[in-house]
């Protein structure tokens, strides 16, 4: 019956399963730190790595499993529909990007598929078949999803902080412990404040008590994680709306916090050069002069993309032995990704992958700054983001289970949520007012000729 497009119940049923997977890519991260051993107040990642945590791969497993289960179902019987010019165009683009991993997984060094790369273009296909209406709960879901990382964080590193917190911390400027908290990292949890901040921005009833503490929280952990890059990223992110912003209040508002940030940063370099002494030839002077080693790490990930320059390694980059013993013996320790999204895509998908990059990071920021006056910036803010980490994050990453896809998860759809909403206006289906949350549930008629229709009332969720 769900390969019937005219059957309204199954298909319903459907987009109820779609939104429960949703939901869950959105907690995959939470449940994989909380099953898997933690690596951070290890020496040696070989530990870790060579023994296999049977409960949280065979949760991995199943996540995965379901994930790409329900995205095929939804999938099929909605390949019929018509759709808006630009939404194919959002859509193609994370097709085309997602098409170089793929390929390199056949056609680079060493051949291996997984699973978790089938998971980004069937559940970005999914959403792409859902209906504007129904993703507007979304930005409440993001918002709700941060706050459980944040008040997470900060819970167990009280109940439990040799599961939350890195000792003896070596980079840290004022205090010598690091927050890890529910994520995986500290630089993967940091960024969870700004995603806070950006879907806070869209709810226009708070309680200014509660949203206060819900600040206060997000600042605390930004500053726990001392995650210097997140801070840059912040800092460069509402810059960039100062200049864009037509309000002058607004503008004071961002230089007046700009400032602070500039004048903190400058505070922590001074504190961290005197505690070493003014000493440049010290290990850790090194380190945050190297960007803390990621530039060891591009230069050995170009020397494995030599080997097969137009499909590179494949999936296996950084992943195996093969390639994480040599580094491993080299420099003492070894990363699980190249820390550059660029490097990254040309170690593991090669030249191939490359140009599916470079494609889909301009329609990005192409979509990013169509709907940046509408969305309150946040489009914008999320899609920079994501290519300001990329510098020293593997951000388009397909694991799901780590932070990175779930930002750029979040990204993508947020998008895609404004293209639908411009197909309806175009269509003459509702008014041209801003977006907000007040359309969810709305009983609007959105019929679009060559689509299947489900009733009005059976789309609320």
């Amino acid at each position: 019956m769900i390969h019937n497009p005219n059957s309204h119940a199954q298909i319903n049923i459907l987009r109820i399963g779609l939104i429960g997977v949703i939901v869950l890519i959105m907690i995959s991260p939470i449940i994989n730190n909380l099953t898997s051993p933690r690596v951070f107040n290890l020496d040696q990642f070989m530990v870790v790595t060579m023994e296999k945590d049977r409960t949280a791969l065979l949760l991995r497993s199943a996540i995965t499993a379901i994930i790409l289960f329900v995205s095929f179902l939804f999938v099929w019987p909605g390949i019929q529909q018509k759709f808006y010019k630009p939404e194919l165009q959002l859509w193609f683009s994370s097709m085309i990007f997602s098409c170089g991993p793929i390929l390199s997984s056949f056609l680079g060094s060493k051949v291996s598929l997984s699973p978790q790369w089938f998971v980004l273009p069937l559940s970005f296909t999914a959403l792409l078949l859902m209906k504007g209406k129904d993703l507007m709960w979304f930005i409440k879901l993001v918002r709700m999803i941060a706050l459980i990382y944040l008040y997470g964080s900060l819970i167990f590193a009280i109940a439990d902080p040799s599961f939350a917190i890195e000792e003896n911390y070596k980079l840290g400027f004022i205090y010598s412990f690091r927050l890890h908290g529910i994520a995986n990292l500290a630089n993967h949890l940091a960024p969870m404040a700004i995603v806070f901040w950006v879907t806070n921005r869209m709810m226009e009833k708070k309680n200014v008590y509660v949203n206060s503490l819900h600040w206060l929280v997000s600042l605390t952990v930004l500053i726990l994680t001392q995650s210097k890059t997140t801070w840059v990223t912040f800092l460069i992110i509402f810059i960039f709306v100062l200049i864009v912003s037509r309000t002058s209040a607004v503008r004071h508002i961002y230089l007046l916090i700009a400032g602070i940030f500039v004048l903190c940063i400058y505070l922590f370099m001074i504190n961290s050069a005197a505690s070493n002494y003014l000493d440049l030839q010290s290990q850790d002077v090194q380190l945050l002069t190297s960007l803390t080693g990621r530039n060891f790490v591009w230069s050995y990930t170009i020397d494995i993309w030599r080997h097969n320059p137009i499909f590179g390694y494949g999936l296996d980059l950084w992943k195996d032995e093969e390639t994480r013993l040599p580094f491993l013996s080299m420099y003492n320790w070894a990363p699980g990704q190249a820390h550059n999204q660029f490097f990254q895509t040309l170690g593991e998908s090669g030249i191939v992958g490359v140009v599916g990059l470079i494609y889909y990071v301009i329609i990005l920021i192409k979509f990013g700054w169509r709907y940046s006056q509408e969305s309150k910036f946040i489009t914008i803010m999320m899609v920079l983001l994501l290519l300001i980490r990329g510098i020293t994050e593997s951000t388009l990453e397909s694991n799901i289970f780590k932070e990175n896809f779930l930002y750029h998860f979040i990204t993508f759809t947020l998008l895609l949520i404004y293209v639908k909403k411009e197909k309806e206006k175009m269509l003459g289906n509702i008014e041209p007012s801003r977006l907000s949350l007040s359309h969810v549930g709305s009983k609007r008629d959105n019929r679009i000729p060559g689509i299947p229709q489900i009733k009005p009332q059976n789309m609320n969720v």
